[in-house]
């Protein structure tokens, strides 16, 4: 599916004064919007609309096609009616249906190749008078877009993921514009579109309540699902979906995200047995909506931290203290010095590896890791003017100490200090923090990858 731009308007004046004025009649341009994204910047040149101008009297244009030439959607000989005082609706819709305006609309099942067949998109005008400036019409999903988004523990790379229990036909009224699922019609598997090998899968849907069904193909032939007892999938909304593929399961956690589609919230529901969000702490994904609409505070894993500026630099306030989609408390995550109940106030502990996720191997920042989008671990010029700015500000949690040796279990460090976790890793593979509390220097100092359990905090892109 091809993107609408913003900066098509630019072309606005220019085709204003480019306008076939033979018989002093303008030509009818389409100039489009940005509302939401998918896969690319804009429309490609030579695709096209089905556009129908609906006047007082009656349709004046059913289902033109239009082209785009870089700039606007034209038809050749589509041009307007000579009353420049009478106002029309203007509908589109994108991809054009030689047949006509689409009343019903069904989703590939297979969409492994790409998910440009099976989306909608459509604009609404009304009031539209005639002239020779181009229409500006504003393009909306009309669907919904899924991202699943894969940690594999499995020993074989995952081949297959398909999202079922959903009925992939819509009925579809364009001059609302809508999309509703087609009463009576039956649930069918979607096999998703691979965007990055093992690790990210995308499907668009029509919107609906349903249990939704996930199942998961490795290559050596095992297949793994499960089923949300209930999710909500709106129309223009974009929803992620972790999955955790061990050697026998996946576990499921949901979020929302806001990247490219509208926002779409919390799926809701939980899983038939693992993996739903519920338990040890607020599990997050590494793209969790930060919510950054409110100033002062961040939200992330459905917690809402207050910030503060210090340093120059926007911190999170307190510790972080969600659980990484898949994570589990004593495997790269441990509860602070003080407990489950001091989480509230101390936040949780993390090994490198957890709290910079897939970033965990950069060799330049900014490492964003398990920070809600833009945000990031701090490096380690930020750790200093963290500290020169308010030696007080940062909170001991104490630190987890692995099992060094064969026969040795882990431990916590004394509560009474704590280090702030800093990023991307050391020339010699090591990562910064930041050394403070009871009996510590406060400085800047490293330890190596992945091994003590240390306190993050998030600091806001700049």
């Amino acid at each position: 599916m091809k993107l609408l731009s913003l900066y098509l308007l630019a072309g606005a004046a220019l085709l204003a004064g480019c306008s076939d004025e033979r018989e002093g009649t303008p030509q009818v341009r389409i100039v489009p919007e940005i509302e939401t994204r998918v896969t690319g910047m804009h429309f490609d040149a030579q695709d096209c609309i089905g556009l129908t101008i609906v006047r007082s009297a009656g349709v004046y244009v059913e289902n033109a096609r239009l082209s785009y030439d870089g700039s606007a959607f034209t038809a050749s000989g589509l041009m307007w009616y000579a009353d420049r005082s009478e106002g029309a609706t203007f509908m589109a819709y994108y991809p054009y249906a030689a047949a006509g305006a689409p009343d019903r609309f069904a989703v590939a099942t297979d969409q492994r190749q790409g998910l440009e067949a099976s989306d909608l998109l459509a604009a609404v005008k009304r009031d539209v008078v005639p002239g020779s400036a181009p229409v500006a019409m504003t393009f909306r999903h009309l669907l919904s877009q899924l991202t699943v988004v894969v940690s594999n523990q499995a020993s074989s790379a995952v081949s297959e993921v398909a999202v079922g229990g959903f009925v992939p036909e819509a009925e579809v009224d364009l001059a609302v514009p809508q999309a509703v699922v087609r009463q009576g019609a039956a649930a069918q598997e979607v096999l998703a579109c691979e965007v990055t090998p093992d690790a990210r899968y995308r499907a668009v849907l029509v919107p609906q309540r349903a249990r939704l069904e996930v199942r998961v193909r490795t290559e050596d032939g095992k297949e793994r699902s499960r089923t949300l007892t209930e999710a909500q999938l709106d129309a223009g909304k974009r929803y992620d979906l972790s999955i955790v593929v061990t050697e026998e399961d996946i576990a499921l956690a949901l979020s929302g995200e806001i990247e490219d589609w509208g926002e779409g919230g919390q799926l809701g529901g939980g899983s038939d047995g693992s993996g739903d969000g519920s338990g040890d702490g607020d599990k997050t994904d590494p793209d969790d909506n930060p919510g950054g609409d409110t100033p002062g505070e961040v939200q992330i894993g459905g917690v809402r931290y207050p910030t503060v500026r210090l340093g120059g630099c926007e911190w999170m306030a307190r510790n972080l203290g969600v659980l990484p989609a898949g994570a589990t408390i004593g495997s790269g995550v441990w509860y602070p010095a003080g407990g489950e109940a001091a989480v509230a106030t101390d936040g949780l502990l993390y090994d490198y590896a957890t709290a910079a996720g897939a970033d965990a191997d950069a060799a330049e920042g900014p490492v964003r890791g398990i920070c809600p989008a833009g945000w990031h671990l701090p490096d380690a010029g930020e750790l200093k003017l963290l500290a020169a700015a308010a030696a007080d500000f940062l909170t001991p949690a104490g630190y987890w100490i692995p099992a060094l040796s064969a026969g040795s279990e882990g431990k916590y460090g004394a509560a009474q200090k704590g280090y702030l976790m800093g990023a991307p890793l050391t020339q010699e593979g090591r990562y910064n923090c930041w050394a403070y509390g009871e009996g510590i220097a406060a400085a800047l100092a490293t330890t190596v990858k992945p091994s003590y359990g240390i306190s993050v905090r998030c600091v806001k892109d700049r």
